[in-house]
C-alpha cells in the first residue's frame, strides 16, 4: 500500500450536509475544484464521499489496540447505524511522515463535521471522535511530530508472534518479536524500537520476504 487511507462514517445524508457543517465550525479545510485543500498550507488530499458499507462495524471493533481503552460499544453501536461514510487519501510521495500528517488533518477536518470516528487503513487502526482529536493535538506547533503520528497511525498485534502494525505509513519498518518469551514486556520492547527508528536511529533491517505489508521490511528483535 502506498496510499494513505483513512475513512470516517457518518450520519450525512448529502455531501452537501458535511461541507456546510464545517463552514460552521470555520474548518481550514474547503472542497475546491482540485481536490480537498488546507486553505492555511494550501496542500490538497482526495476525498471521497458515499453510502453506507456493510462490515464498518467490524472495522471498528477490529481496530482496537491492547495497549489503549476499548471502543465503546455506544460507538460501535452507532457506527453498526451509520448512512454514509467520507474517505480521505493521498500518496506517500517522497516524505511518506508529511502527506500522513496532511492527510490525519484532513479527517480531524471530517471529525469536526461529524464524523463519528477514524479508521486508519494502512495498519487497521480504529480511533473514536473524540480520541483521535485529542492525539491531533500532539501535531500542534513547530517541532518533531514522529511519536504523535505514530500514536495516530500504528498499533500493536501481540500473541505468538507479536509486532507493530502500520510504520510503512510513516516511511519506516515494522518491528516485529517472532516468539516473545515474555508476551508481558513485548509492547514496551515493540515501542522503545519503533522510537529508535523514528529517532532516525539506523537498525538492521530484514527484508519482507513473507509479504506481511511493509516494503520497508522488519527489524526483528530476539525473543
Amino acid at each position: 500500500m502506498s496510499t494513505h487511507f483513512l475513512t470516517m462514517p457518518g450520519d450525512w445524508n448529502h455531501p452537501g450536509l458535511l461541507l456546510r457543517l464545517m463552514e460552521v465550525v470555520e474548518s481550514r479545510w474547503q472542497a475546491t475544484m482540485t481536490g480537498f485543500q488546507d486553505t492555511v498550507t494550501g496542500a490538497t488530499v482526495g476525498l471521497a464521499f458515499g453510502g453506507r458499507v456493510e462490515g464498518m462495524r467490524d472495522w471498528f471493533a477490529d481496530g482496537g489496540d491492547p495497549t489503549r481503552p476499548e471502543l465503546s460499544d455506544d460507538l460501535l453501536e452507532a457506527i453498526d447505524g451509520h448512512h454514509s461514510v467520507v474517505q480521505v487519501q493521498t500518496p506517500f510521495g517522497a516524505d511518506p511522515m508529511a502527506s500522513l500528517e496532511i492527510a490525519l488533518s484532513a479527517a480531524n477536518s471530517i471529525v469536526d463535521g461529524g464524523a463519528l470516528g477514524v479508521h486508519v487503513m494502512s495498519s487497521g487502526l480504529a480511533h473514536e471522535a473524540d480520541a483521535y482529536q485529542a492525539l491531533m493535538r500532539g501535531l500542534e506547533g513547530p517541532g518533531d511530530h514522529g511519536e504523535a503520528l505514530f500514536r495516530l497511525a500504528v498499533r500493536y498485534q501481540l500473541g505468538d508472534a507479536s509486532a507493530t502494525l502500520g510504520m510503512a505509513a510513516l516511511g519506516l519498518p515494522d518491528v516485529l518479536i517472532p516468539h516473545p518469551e515474555n508476551p508481558d514486556r513485548a509492547v514496551g520492547r515493540l515501542e522503545a524500537t519503533a522510537l529508535r527508528l523514528l529517532a532516525g536511529e539506523e537498525l538492521e533491517i530484514v527484508p519482507d520476504r513473507r509479504d506481511r505489508g511493509n516494503p520497508n521490511g522488519f527489524v526483528v528483535l530476539t525473543a
